[in-house]
């Protein structure tokens, strides 16, 4: 974490009027918001499961991790469909903005910011105010990971 990647595409979604983003190469799809099944069990920052073609893919409740004020779900919603280093995850977000690649000094790594900020990568700033680009490993990390496995394998019995 702390330095953007090579790839400096980014999918920018906004979640209540703020821009994140994630990088492109990540993204598997986005889709339009369907029916999610919630998940006894499961860590706080996973809204349930649905399934994508027989798999069962986690939704990560992107508002909670950001600090955004919790809302309902709408129809309108969009779901981003990303791999990360342990799976593919569901990233549950209000709309997508669109898909951009913003030049390198547009850039500024996590580690210039600050220590700690949370599951940001880095930070890419345009004229319209800034983008926080998001690290799909810290959206759902190692622990949560082993929670959410042993929470579906009890939901299959």
């Amino acid at each position: 974490m702390g330095t953007p990647q090579e790839d400096p595409h980014l999918l920018v979604f906004s979640l209540d009027g703020d821009q994140y983003g994630i990088h492109l190469d990540a993204v598997i799809r986005v889709v339009q918001m369907v029916e999610i099944t919630r998940l006894p069990e499961a860590p706080e920052s996973i809204l349930g499961v649905i399934d994508v073609g027989g798999e069962i893919v986690p939704v990560i409740d992107v508002r909670q991790k950001v600090g955004a004020p919790a809302r309902e779900i709408e129809i309108s919603d969009h779901l981003i469909l990303a791999q990360n280093r342990e799976r593919c995850i569901a990233l549950a977000v209000d709309t997508i903005e669109g898909v951009v690649e913003p030049g390198k000094n547009n850039l500024t790594a996590s580690s210039e910011i600050g220590d700690e900020i949370g599951s940001v990568e880095g930070v890419y700033s345009t004229e319209k105010g800034m983008v926080l680009i998001e690290e799909l490993d810290t959206l759902l990390p190692h622990e949560d990971h082993k929670t959410l496995e042993k929470a579906i394998s009890s939901g299959k019995k």
